[in-house]
């Protein structure tokens, strides 16, 4: 049978919180939360490799390696039957961020439920429940439980049927690879390119950018395609691409000065904008995960 804790707090500094339930209650949730999992994970569900801001198909599942708990909720794994209780004040002030079912806490499995503000059951407002032949207001807090489960840790896997729900719970930041200073210099010093101002356009680059340029890179995109190339393939999506010519010399991709204008070729770049074989119709698309083609 699950045991059953929240999580509160925020995501840099949240903690474990026992939930008061009786044995009716486990054992009820228990067959909810194991009966969700299941279908999280059936036979029919495909594992992806996560992916930032990849939408999951049906019957798909992103899956994180090497992941870890947050240092705080780690080290309370040890201690969870001595953590205090949660309490009215935890669902009233929106502290709450997940229910969570655990079989061992010595190897914990855990199944997570984010959790969803508007099932809070709050004191200010009229609840009403029947009694009798009568309706009754609810004096105290509560919640409801959904009948989803939205994340698995399984051993040093996390797995999850939507990054947003991750996020809710967990910083995914760190899964991200960015471009080191090398692979930036790389990228902004290769021949495709002419960069008017190298030190602005450098300077603005954040870290969606920096995750893009490292993407290309590891692909060797440039490798595969000329400014040229490049200018076609942007045609094709409405995207202006301009050339710097040189008599004698290669054609060069002008980068934009402005950042909506360079996120907008990094994207090209890195293969956000396919064409559908079918219907030529053209999507914007945000997997980078290969299936097999057969000609």
């Amino acid at each position: 049978m699950y045991s059953f804790y929240a999580i509160i707090g925020k995501k840099d500094d949240a903690t474990w919180r026992r939930m008061p339930i009786d044995q009716k209650v486990q054992e009820g949730l228990t067959i909810l939360f194991d009966s969700a999992a299941a279908t999280l994970r059936s036979e029919e569900t495909v594992v992806v490799p996560y992916a930032a801001n990849y939408k999951t198909e049906p019957h798909e599942l992103m899956a994180i390696d090497g992941f870890g708990l947050p240092n705080r909720l780690q080290a309370g794994l040890a201690s969870l039957d001595t953590a205090p209780l949660l309490t009215s004040e935890d669902i009233e002030d929106g502290h709450l961020r997940a229910i969570v079912a655990i079989v061992d806490p010595s190897s914990p499995d855990l199944v997570i439920q984010v959790f969803n503000g508007r099932l809070a059951i709050k004191r200010k407002r009229w609840n009403l429940f029947i009694q009798g032949e009568r309706l009754t207001k609810l004096e105290s807090a509560g919640l409801t439980v959904d009948g989803k489960v939205h994340l698995l840790v399984l051993g040093n896997k996390l797995y999850l049927s939507s990054e947003w729900h991750a996020r809710q719970v967990f910083e995914l930041a760190e899964f991200f690879e960015e471009a080191t200073q090398e692979t930036m210099d790389n990228f902004f010093n290769s021949e495709h390119f002419r960069v008017t101002n190298p030190h602005d356009v450098v300077g603005f680059a954040d870290s969606w950018m920096r995750k893009k340029i490292q993407s290309i890179m590891a692909r060797n995109v440039l490798n595969n395609i000329s400014a040229k190339g490049i200018q076609k393939a942007g045609k094709r999506y409405g995207i202006d691409v301009s050339l710097h010519r040189v008599s004698g010399k290669p054609p060069r991709v002008i980068l934009p000065e402005t950042k909506k204008e360079l996120k907008t070729l990094l994207e090209l770049l890195d293969d956000s904008y396919l064409e559908s074989r079918m219907t030529k119709d053209a999507f914007k698309v945000t997997s980078k995960r290969k299936v097999s083609i057969s000609e």
